[in-house]
């Protein structure tokens, strides 16, 4: 949902994702799948499902991490990436959260937990947070925008992702269609689809 660019940013250039995408097209992807005896099934407009749970893939991708020697850190919060002031290019600030011991009498299973503030150092770092959202929706956050500030790349058309349609705020009625979902056809720039919107 926002673009940035400053030169010789490859991000700016247009034909990186493209020669990316190129590189790992989906049917390299759905070998691995079908590599690691998941069946699935298409449902319309080209959308694949797993025939038994979508935690398939999830443990597909553990697996492929694992024999590829990555370390996966979990219950870790990135809170910036900097500059190293030595050997490495960067360094990504995070802070890994613990739970807190069970002789804090207030603490429980799930409760709150303490911070731990580390740093990782490496030569590249790429960035999938998501794009921005509004308040309690998708989750995402602008950490992307705060280091394209931090590294004073030129960041434009900030705006929410994942929302096709907005309204004017005195149209409260549109809440009383929560959780409706209706057939409809979408046409734009000469394409056109017929899928479910839900409200």
């Amino acid at each position: 949902s926002a673009g940035r660019a400053t030169q010789g940013d490859r991000s700016a250039d247009k034909a990186f994702f493209d020669r990316a995408f190129e590189r790992y097209p989906p049917s390299k992807f759905l070998s691995m799948v079908k590599s690691h005896g998941i069946k699935f099934h298409e449902k319309k407009l080209g959308q694949l499902f797993c025939d038994e749970s979508a935690q398939q893939i999830i443990e597909m991708l553990r697996a492929e991490c694992l024999s590829a020697g990555v370390e996966v850190r979990t219950n870790s919060l990135v809170q910036r990436v900097a500059r190293a002031e030595e050997g490495s290019a960067l360094r990504v600030c995070y802070q890994r959260l613990v739970p807190k011991t069970k002789s804090n009498a207030s603490a429980t299973a799930g409760d709150v937990h303490d911070q731990e503030e580390e740093a990782l150092d490496a030569e590249s770092v790429i960035v999938a947070s998501g794009g921005l959202s509004f308040a309690k929706t998708c989750g995402s956050t602008d950490l992307a925008q705060r280091i394209g500030d931090a590294f004073s790349l030129e960041v434009r058309g900030i705006r929410p992702g994942l929302v096709p349609l907005l309204t004017p705020k005195h149209a409260t009625w549109l809440r009383e269609l929560t959780g409706v979902s209706l057939e409809v056809a979408t046409l734009l720039g000469g394409a056109r689809f017929v899928e479910n919107v839900l409200f």
